[in-house]
């Protein structure tokens, strides 16, 4: 399981969150979490993380009310799917 955090601080709270959060889900998986680099974005991080992988998985959040259009389009953008590169 892999997750993308801001800095050192979130990286750790994020580990422990997995490691606590795995068991419960009955998977057999390792938390894995990198911290986000300035100069990229995070559908760079997940495109060159997940390049070999055979499924990739996205946690989806509720979006705010209102916010659902822009929220629908970045997770297009986030599977791969921008809308505006087919324009």
């Amino acid at each position: 399981v892999m997750s993308i955090a801001a800095d050192e601080d979130a990286k750790e709270a994020t580990e422990r969150s997995l490691a606590a959060l795995i068991p419960t889900i009955r998977i057999a998986a390792t938390p894995r979490v990198v911290i986000k680099p300035a100069e990229l974005t995070v559908h760079e991080i997940i495109k060159r993380e997940s390049a070999a992988a055979e499924v990739v998985l996205l946690g989806l959040a509720s979006p705010p009310d209102g916010q659902e259009q822009a929220y629908a389009h970045r997770l297009e953008e986030l599977a791969g799917n921008d809308p505006s590169e087919s324009q």
